[in-house]
């Protein structure tokens, strides 16, 4: 496996998003389905990195309901159009 860090164009990245999004959702079926809530660890959705960031359960599901916003690590880009739920 090639360990260089990959760089995606914006149809990449925006594959990349939707394809994190549907991983972060699922990992949130999972936690329900076995009885945790607090806290989820989920991908970084910013479609460019590896990184794992930590949110509130609460905030993943509020943020979703409302117009799907994109989890991201602070600093980490996202398209200009996209709204953004950060970390913080």
């Amino acid at each position: 496996m090639d360990s260089r860090a990959f760089v995606a164009d914006g149809h990449d990245t925006r594959k990349l998003q939707l394809l994190r999004r549907e991983l972060n959702e699922q990992l949130r079926r999972f936690s329900r389905r076995d009885g945790q809530s607090g806290s989820l660890r989920l991908l970084c959705e910013c479609g460019r990195c590896r990184e794992e960031i930590d949110v509130a359960t609460e905030r993943f599901e509020r943020a979703n309901a409302n117009g799907g916003r994109w989890f991201v690590k602070d600093g980490h880009p996202v398209g200009a159009a996209t709204p953004q739920a950060t970390t913080r």
